[in-house]
Formats: C-alpha cells, sequence, structure tokens
C-alpha cells in the first residue's frame, strides 16, 4: 500500500485536458450512465477499491510545489495544505475560476460544433461522405455544450436583452404616474440654514400601520456631498400607497430639475449627467418650494439613507424633520443581510430584479420603494 504525495504524471495530466475531456463528453452525450458514481463497482470492482484506497492513503501534489530541481524549496498552495490537515477549505475564488472556465469550455464546444455544422454543409456538395463526418461531430458537439451549460449560464448569454425589458418596465410605470402640477412661486424667497441647526432624526425601517395607507419617497440630485456647500439639481419625489396584499402602488410623482445658479463641478457631472446649460432654464428652489411643501404634506419620509437627502433640503431651506416620521431603507437592507457586493441602491436593486437608472432621483424614488416592498416582504 502507498502512503504519501502522488507525484503528477504531466504528460497524463496534458492528455486528460485536451483529448481526453472531449472523449469524455462525447461519452456522457452518447451513453447516460457514463461516469456516473458507483458503476466502477459493478464494471471492474477490484479495481475500482484499489483505486479508492490509493486515493484516501495518499495526497495529490498540488501545482503550487516546484519540481524543477531536488534542492528546490517546495512550497505549498492553500488546497494542498487542506488536504494534508484533512480540511476541505478551498480559496473562495476557486469557485469562481472553475465555473468561469467551465462556461468558457462550453462556449468554445458549442462554436466548435457550429462550426462543424457550416463544414458539412460546404462539404455537401462536393464529398457527401465528409459532410456527414463533420455534421455528426457539430451536432455531438452542440449537444454536449448545451448539456455541460446550466440554466443560469444560458440566461447569463442574453443579459442585456434581459436588462432592457425590465428597463422598458421600469420606463413605463414611471411614464403612467399621474404628475403633480408645480407652480412657481417667488425667487429668492427662501433662505439658507445651517445644518448645525438641524434637528437629529431616528429613521425607522419597517412602516408603522398608520404610514401604510399613504407614504412619500423623496430623492435629490446635487452638485456635491457636502450639504452646507452643494446644491440640489434634481428634486423628486413619489408617493406611494400599501394595498392589501403589501404591494407598493406608485400613485402621483413630483420631479423637477432645479437651476442652482451654482457651478457644477465636472466630477458631479461626470456621476449624475447634469450640467449647468441643461438646468439654465430650470426653476430655482425657491420658485418650487411652496410646490414640494404641498405636495409632500404631512406624509411620513421614505428614503435610502434619507439623512443625506433631509440635510440638503434642510440647507436649501426646507424643513422636512419636524414632527414627521421617517423611514431608511438603507438600514433595512443592512438589516436583510443580502449577499451583495456593496449596499449602493443600484446594487440591491439589481440584485432583487429591479431597475435602476443611477443617479436619476425620480427613478432612485421609485427603485427605492420597490426594494423596500421586497425587503418588507423578505423579513416577514
Amino acid at each position: 500500500m502507498k502512503v504519501g504525495l502522488r507525484k503528477p504524471n504531466y504528460k497524463s495530466s496534458l492528455k486528460a485536458r485536451t483529448s481526453g475531456r472531449i472523449k469524455r463528453d462525447v461519452n456522457r452525450a452518447v451513453k447516460p450512465l457514463y461516469g456516473k458514481k458507483g458503476l466502477g463497482y459493478i464494471k471492474d470492482p477490484e479495481r475500482t477499491i484499489k483505486n479508492r484506497i490509493y486515493q484516501e492513503t495518499t495526497v495529490r501534489t498540488p501545482w503550487g510545489i516546484s519540481h524543477s530541481g531536488s534542492g528546490t524549496k517546495h512550497t505549498m498552495s492553500g488546497r494542498a495544505t487542506s488536504q494534508l490537515s484533512g480540511t476541505t477549505d478551498v480559496p473562495p475564488d476557486h469557485y469562481r475560476r472553475t465555473e468561469h472556465s467551465q462556461i468558457s469550455h462550453s462556449r468554445v464546444k458549442l462554436k466548435l460544433g457550429i462550426s462543424f455544422c457550416i463544414l458539412a454543409l460546404i462539404c455537401l456538395v462536393g464529398s457527401p461522405g465528409g459532410s456527414i463526418v463533420f455534421a455528426t461531430l457539430g451536432i455531438i458537439l452542440i449537444i454536449v455544450s448545451i448539456r455541460s451549460m446550466k440554466p443560469s449560464q444560458l440566461l447569463t448569454q442574453q443579459p442585456a436583452r434581459q436588462e432592457q425589458k425590465v428597463r422598458q418596465q421600469s420606463d413605463s410605470v414611471l411614464a403612467g404616474i399621474p404628475s403633480y402640477p408645480i407652480s412657481l412661486g417667488a425667487a429668492g424667497s427662501l433662505h439658507r440654514q445651517n445644518l448645525e441647526d438641524m434637528p437629529a432624526i431616528q429613521p425607522r425601517y419597517k412602516l408603522l400601520k398608520g404610514d401604510k395607507k399613504a407614504f412619500i419617497v423623496i430623492d435629490v440630485e446635487t452638485t456635491g456631498l457636502k450639504p452646507q456647500f452643494g446644491r440640489i439639481c434634481q428634486l423628486s419625489a413619489i408617493k406611494f400607497a400599501c394595498t392589501d396584499d403589501g404591494q407598493f402602488q406608485p400613485i402621483e410623482q413630483f420631479n423637477t430639475y432645479i437651476n442652482p445658479h451654482f457651478n457644477i463641478p465636472e466630477q458631479a457631472s461626470n456621476v449624475n449627467g447634469l450640467t449647468n446649460a441643461m438646468l439654465a432654464s430650470a426653476p430655482t428652489i425657491s420658485q418650487v418650494y411652496q410646490s414640494f411643501m404641498d405636495f409632500v404634506g404631512q406624509y411620513a419620509l421614505i428614503g435610502y439613507n434619507i439623512s443625506f437627502d433631509l440635510k440638503f433640503l434642510w440647507c436649501s431651506g426646507f424643513d422636512l424633520v419636524k414632527g414627521r416620521r421617517h423611514y431608511d431603507v438603507l438600514g433595512l437592507v443592512k438589516r436583510s443581510e443580502l449577499d451583495t457586493s456593496d449596499n449602493k441602491l443600484q446594487t440591491v436593486a439589481e440584485a432583487l430584479g429591479i431597475y435602476c437608472r443611477n443617479h436619476d432621483s425620480l427613478n432612485d424614488c421609485y427603485a427605492t420603494g420597490m426594494v423596500m416592498q421586497k425587503l418588507l416582504a423578505m423579513l416577514s
């Protein structure tokens, strides 16, 4: 009985990864039971038991060990260390690399199969025998490539079409929401406030029963990140009503661009796509103040990191803090433990199958409401 490290046979390894891989794929396509676990004990039990013992009593030499010479220092990879220690820890990116490799191999086989079928059509005129051979190989490779792909991998081949469909649905919903009539007031009648004077807010995360009938989702686009120095250049809000089955129904929208009378930095324009030329004919924040306050009324306010929006509104002269309930969807995201790379609205919305046109305040309002609806359904 052999005990220790299994030295790699590079010739066999190369063969197994090239011609051997194709042979195995062809056999799997032709023989339904090929490669299934347990068949070895039926076909050749003695050899199977011997191989099983050999696998259990030896450890494969990892690719991280150098074999360039007898005096070479041997270093083990994390996978080899886990094999020797008896654990099964594998680097997290190993699974991503493996999945990507499987998808790449499947696509290569699919392309080869299509190429063989095209060659078969070309050879059909001159050499019918060659045409049959190419057609057979092409069909086998196409079947193998499709069978080796997971349904999720097949779907990822058309991400642009799916995203376009979701975007069109979102745009059609926004276009169908009635717009609140904005009456412009006098310019220059609104005075800025100091951020230090803003009362502290304590946002909630789950809707209270009294706020489910109707609530307002707000969002702003700004010229910067500091409320005391930046200005609002787009102001949006959507009024939602919650149905008996927990669905959020948008019933009215408020949306306007704002002329900040302030030079928009290039960095801000690169983010939200707004420029001074685009906003030159837009109303000022003081002109839309009264219409926005009438639209908001005494409803509860919801936002994604709502403190950011409230700080900018406060510094612009709006008091939407005192005597009002606030809900922060960002806090709800953190409590839901969603498996996302970050907690940005666009990332969370995409994870939940919601289209979010990043840094468009009206679209952000709709996405925020839909994210909250799905998260509340998940948590309940």
